[in-house]
Order: C-alpha cells, then sequence, then structure tokens
C-alpha cells in the first residue's frame, strides 16, 4: 500500500466530517508522508487506516466499572447512540469530537450506573458509542428523546428501550425480557433470543423479524403500525387477542378474532391493536 492508497483508505473512513475537515486532515498527512519520505515507514508508525480515521473522529473515555454494577441506564437527548458489547471488563465511550466530555454526567449509586447526556441540538454526523463491559448484567435500560437508539449484540437479564421521537434499531440481543416503547417515529428488532418480548406502539411503525415464536409475548399497537415475523406460527401458546377500530391480521387465522382466546398451550401471547394495524407472519 502506497501513500495514495492509506490516504484514500483514511479519507473513506472520514465520510461523517464535511468536505473541508477531511481536506485539512488528509493534507496534513500527505504532507508528512512527503517529509519522511518513506511510505513504508510512516504508514507503520501511523497504524492502520482504520484506527488512525478513528482518532480524528472520537474522543474516547474508559471506565473500570465495579463487580456489583450489574445495572446500566443511559437517557439522552438529540445525540444518536449506538451501542455494543465489549471485549474486556470496562465501560467504554466513544463521542464524536463536536460533544464536550465535560457535558458526561453519569453517577454510580447502589449498584446502578446512570449516564445522562442531553444536547440543545446535534449535527448530522454526532455519534455517541457505549461499548458495555462484559459481565454478567442485570438490567440495561435506554431512553432517547428526539433521535435514535443502535444496538447490536448486547445481552443482559433484562432489556428496555424507549424513545419519544426517533428510531431504534436492535440486532442480535440476547434478555430474558426485552421491551420496547415507542411513541413517534420507527423501530426495527432482529433476531433476537428472548423469552418475553413487550413493546408498546403509539403513533410509529414497529417491525420484528425473526423472532422466537416459543416465548411470552405482550403488545399494543395504538395508532401506529406493527408487523412481526415469527420463525413459526404459535404452535404452544394461548392467544388473547383484541381490537378496537384496528386490525389483527394473523397468518393462518382468516376467521374473526377479535376477542377471542385460542389455544392453551405454554405461552401466553396478548395482542391488541387499538386504531393501528398489528400484522404476524412466518418467514
Amino acid at each position: 500500500m502506497d501513500r495514495y492508497e492509506y490516504l484514500g483508505t483514511v479519507k473513506y473512513h472520514l465520510q461523517s466530517l464535511t468536505s473541508k475537515q477531511q481536506d485539512k486532515i488528509i493534507d496534513s498527512l500527505l504532507n508528512r508522508f512527503r517529509e519522511k519520505d518513506d511510505d513504508d515507514a510512516l504508514i507503520n508508525e501511523l497504524g492502520a487506516p482504520e484506527t488512525l480515521a478513528e482518532k480524528y473522529l472520537f474522543n474516547k473515555k474508559d471506565l473500570t466499572v465495579d463487580d456489583d454494577v450489574t445495572h446500566f441506564k443511559f437517557e439522552t437527548t438529540f445525540v444518536p447512540v449506538y451501542v455494543y458489547e465489549s471485549d474486556d471488563e470496562y465501560l467504554h465511550f466513544n463521542v464524536t469530537k463536536d460533544i464536550d466530555l465535560e457535558k458526561f454526567q453519569y453517577e454510580v449509586n447502589e449498584g446502578v450506573f446512570s449516564l445522562n447526556l442531553k444536547l440543545s441540538h446535534a449535527s448530522k454526523n454526532t455519534r455517541l458509542e457505549i461499548y458495555l463491559p462484559d459481565k454478567k448484567i442485570d438490567r440495561v435500560e435506554m431512553i432517547q428523546h428526539y433521535s435514535s437508539i443502535h444496538a447490536d449484540s448486547i445481552k443482559a437479564k433484562d432489556i428496555q428501550f424507549k424513545n419519544d421521537v426517533g428510531q431504534v434499531i436492535i440486532k442480535k440481543v440476547e434478555a430474558d425480557t426485552l421491551t420496547c416503547y415507542l411513541q413517534t417515529g420507527e423501530m426495527r428488532i432482529d433476531d433476537v433470543d428472548t423469552k418475553h418480548l413487550k413493546f408498546n406502539v403509539s403513533t410509529g411503525k414497529l417491525v420484528l423479524d425473526n423472532v422466537n415464536q416459543d416465548q411470552h409475548i405482550d403488545g399494543k399497537v395504538a395508532t401506529g403500525n406493527a408487523m412481526i415475523t415469527l420463525d413459526k406460527m404459535f404452535d404452544n401458546a394461548e392467544l388473547i387477542l383484541k381490537e378496537q377500530f384496528g386490525a389483527l391480521i394473523i397468518d393462518g387465522y382468516d376467521e374473526e378474532i377479535d376477542g377471542k382466546v385460542l389455544g392453551n398451550g405454554e405461552y401466553k401471547v396478548k395482542l391488541v391493536a387499538s386504531y393501528g394495524t398489528l400484522m404476524i407472519d412466518t418467514n
């Protein structure tokens, strides 16, 4: 890899910055290559282009979490949040440089770690990354105001996502209980491993894909829409279904199902559609 290939890769990973910011960084690096006059030596010194780009994009904050902290609560306003699992015992934060680390307000009290990060506004590039420690976690709560939540491959005994206005994207979550509240916006949950799924949609849109049907499900749709795709249709559940000026559309149940209890299986599935539409289908 020569200097131009290296700088091209760095610039690719800086796309969230403005063109002016990108050019300033690349010009500075190009000058270093000219001064060094040894591409391989400088590339070895700078490290992988992806890692170098992160240094320009993020401020990092790493926290040691005591063993007795098993409950994590995050509340953010105007801050897009991305949540992952760390590969060590530390709680890691990456924040874009437009977020002042002094704005981080967190505390630990009786086994609960709480973070509250409020901004008055955010740019299209603003971003907070949270890496949860690799340990047994009892509860994760995420409350978002006016932005988005993205969670990928996290696990805890109890997980709750709540968003007033914005977007929630969840993938490969493991939990005994997963609870999702959406006021206005869009929520997508894919390939989750749960024992009890709860959701409440007001005026937004909820899409649940690859959901295990062998679990308790308690869902309500007000004036929004929800689409659930199961790995297979219910065959071991007691279905309690209610429709109030809305629509319940469930694969394999063509007859009138409002107010009926169907089946007598191990799991309880309670679904209510008020003025919205709730559809359930199989892959």
